[in-house]
Parts: C-alpha cells; structure tokens; sequence
C-alpha cells in the first residue's frame, strides 16, 4: 500500500492539474498523457470499496447525499435534489464549493450567485468557505457525506479537498453539466479522473455508453444510462416558462457565444471575437423586428477581462443591457431557451440542449472545431444549420423575421425522439433516483 501511495503522488505531480494545462498536454502528448492517466487510474481505484459502502448504508437509518455546486448555471440536479427530499431515508444537502482558476473575486461572486440560488429554490445548503475566518469546510467531518454528487470533472478547477480523490468513503456519483458530445476519440469527457473513480456515472443514452465502454480505463463499468436529467423541465407537461424577454411581439433570439478565445491548440470553439461587433449592428439595425439575448459562458467574461481589461469588458456586457432591443442573461437559462425563438451559438453543450424546444437554431462552425465532436455530437450538430460568416447569420435571422418554416424541424425531431427521451419512460431525474434507491434497498 505504501508503494501505490508513493506511486499516486508521483503520478499526481507529472498530470496537469488545472483546465489550462490539460488541453495543450493533451494535444501535444496525448499518447503519454492517456498512458499516464491509465496508470494513474488504476492506482487510485485501490482506495475505492464501494461494494463494502453499499453494504453499510444498507442498515443506514437515514443517509446524507451531498451535491457539490460550484457554478450555479450549471447545476442541473434540481429534481434529483428534490427527488431525495420527499423520501425521509436520505438527507438531502447542497454543497457550494469554489472555483478557484479566476482569481478571489470571481471566486467569492460566483459562490454568491450559488448562495442565491439556493435561498430562491429552498434548498438545504452550506458554503464551503467561512469569510469570516477565512477558512474552509472540512466536509468528510462536517458534514460525513455517504453519497456525494459531482457535476464537474476538471481537477484543479476547484479545491484539492473537494474533487473526489479526497473521498474514499462515500458512493461517488457524477453527472455531467453538460451533453457529452465533445472529444472525439480523446475521450475528454469520457476518460479523466472523474470519470474513472465515480461509482456511477449517469449517462444520457447508448451511444456515449458505447464510447465510454470503448475509451474509458474501466471499459465503461461504472456507467448508468439514465438520460440527461438537466432538461427533465421539458418533459412535464406541467411546466410553464417564465418569460423575462423585454418584447413579447419581436422574434427573440439568443446568442450564446462559448469562452474559448484564447489561442489554444485543442479547443478553440468561440466566434465571439469574430462578431461581438457585428451583433451589436444587427441589434441596432433591427429594432423594431427582432429581440436579442446576449448569453455569454460563464467563463468568457474572465477572459475578456484578461484581453480587454475589466472597463472595457463591463462596458461592452452593459450595453446589451441598454440597447432598447437587447438583453444580458447570465443565470439559469431553461426558461430562457424555452420563451426563445430560435438560438444562435457555439457552445458546444447546447448543440443537444436547445435540440429539446426543437426550435430554429444555428451553430457557428469554425475549421478548428473538425474531428472534435463524438459520434453523438456529429448527429446532433446535423440538426442545426451551420454559420460560416456574416451574410449566413444574415440569413437565418431573415428567415426568422419571414416566418420560414425550420427545414430540419423534421430531423430534430426523429433525433429528439431517438436519443434525448430518458429510458423506462420516466425522467432522467427519477432513473437516477431509483438506481440508487434500488441498490440500497
């Protein structure tokens, strides 16, 4: 045991720790970055008896499940959260944890946000970080997690004590923030740690078990298909969007450019330095026609920050405040997509995402995006029309004004009816919900 210690902080050392390392290591050593990983894997599986776990909580009285949020606008286990309230056999509690790549301030505003959140939905919740003392949570003894819920798979992106190789003792679960459709055969969201060390890891359908069975160090193993819980609102028949759109009457629209502006090897999805200009033009030259949302990652204003510099940055998100005809959303976006029209974007989590309201949308491609999508991402990236350029953007919002009829409504919906429904006819949320209640029963 004292060899496999040794051998995982040596290990620990030599792999990239933060989401700006891993991409450039990966491009420029990927067969020694997997070899490593592989091995780094196996080492660190050692510390997990999640047999031995599921056996103890079996004659638990009540168990504690922690869901760990570190971005708001990306937590999407709401009804799962819910899901475990209404059953009195498990406690229920929401963790916000930080990102720490950006810096304090950005830290502190984003937990914040989550903080927010919280209060709003009425969730059971602690904050990590007491700034008071300015000291953190030590959640295993705080809080003694049994089940623990990842969203996020990149190591380094938050603390070290709170990415899932410091929890041997607990049923690890990880569902994704986002759709997996990025990576190609690289398997970056198929294949880190996260992936790997997780007890379960829920998955939105067949085809991305098959590439995790085919990429992942543990052949998949782990894997659950349950269906993309983040979207579950859509399926109920019961819910109603609020609509925060300024006019009612115009065709609203929403730009949702990605963060990646920097110049990386490996990814470079955003268009937003092409068009930041240019969206702005349209917006005034429309007025009267057409609705703008401006809905930017989450990540890009940091960047901008480090391009432009914080006055320019603020000022140019400001405008899409003032302009008669526009808006800036930077929150929660299920009831945003579902009041829209039609989506303009880059970000590649949103190429299934928005293929739920099945409405018109179109994907700004850029040659740098080639051989990045999986098999699952190929399919749905050919449910939306493809912008190369200004006049294309042009075009569809023309078409959007003229009330043409979306010429891939067709093919969005058989793609919808094939692989976004959750299996057993039930929401994503609840298969979740009932694996784990099954094997703890």
């Amino acid at each position: 045991m004292k060899i496999l210690k040794n051998l995982a902080r040596l290990l620990k050392i030599i792999l990239p720790k933060s989401m700006r390392d891993y991409y450039p290591q990966m491009a420029n050593n990927s067969k020694i970055f997997f070899s490593l990983n592989m091995l780094y894997t196996k080492v660190m599986r050692a510390k997990y008896h999640y047999k031995d776990i599921v056996r103890s909580l079996k004659n638990k009285e009540q168990i504690t499940v922690a869901f760990f949020m570190e971005d708001c606008t990306s937590f999407k286990l709401s009804i799962v959260y819910e899901l475990f309230k209404k059953d009195s056999k498990f406690n229920p509690v929401v963790v916000i944890i930080p990102q720490i790549i950006y810096g304090e301030k950005r830290m502190l505003d984003n937990m914040a946000r989550c903080e927010t959140l919280c209060k709003d939905r009425n969730y059971e919740y602690v904050v990590s970080y007491d700034k008071d003392n300015s000291t953190w949570m030590d959640v295993k003894k705080e809080i003694s997690p049994d089940i623990i819920f990842f969203l996020n798979p990149w190591e380094g992106l938050t603390r070290e004590e709170y990415f899932i190789t410091n929890f041997h003792d607990s049923l690890n679960c990880y569902v994704p923030y986002s759709s997996t459709v990025f990576g190609g055969d690289m398997g970056i969201e198929l294949n880190q740690t996260m992936h790997n060390l997780v007890w379960r890891f829920f998955i939105e359908n067949k085809i991305v078990q098959d590439l995790s069975r085919k990429i992942s160090v543990v052949k998949g193993t782990n894997t659950v298909v349950t269906g993309f819980p983040g979207l579950d609102i859509y399926l109920d028949p019961l819910y109603k969007p609020k609509n925060g759109w300024k006019h009612q009457q115009r065709v609203k629209i929403i730009w949702a450019p990605h963060h990646t502006i920097e110049d990386n090897p490996f990814l470079r999805w955003s268009n937003f330095l092409k068009y930041y200009e240019f969206f702005v033009t349209v917006a005034l030259s429309h007025v009267d026609t057409i609705q703008i949302a401006f809905k930017p990652h989450p990540m890009l204003k940091d960047k901008l920050y480090e391009l432009w510099g914080k006055e320019r940055t603020e000022a140019y998100y400001l405008s899409w405040e003032a302009m008669p005809n526009t808006q800036l959303e930077e929150s929660a976006y299920e009831d945003l997509f579902a009041s829209s029209d039609a989506l303009i974007f880059d970000s590649c989590s949103f190429i299934t995402e928005y293929l739920y309201t099945k409405k018109p949308s179109l994907f700004l491609y850029k040659d740098t995006m080639e051989g990045q999508f999986n098999e699952f991402g190929l399919q749905a990236l050919h449910c939306h029309r493809l912008g190369y350029g200004e006049s294309d953007i042009m075009s569809f919002i023309n078409s959007l004004i003229a009330g043409e009829r979306d010429p891939l409504g067709e093919r969005k919906a058989q793609f919808y009816d094939a692989w976004l429904v959750p299996p057993n006819r039930k929401s994503a949320s609840l298969n979740i919900f009932e694996d784990i209640q099954k094997v703890l029963n």
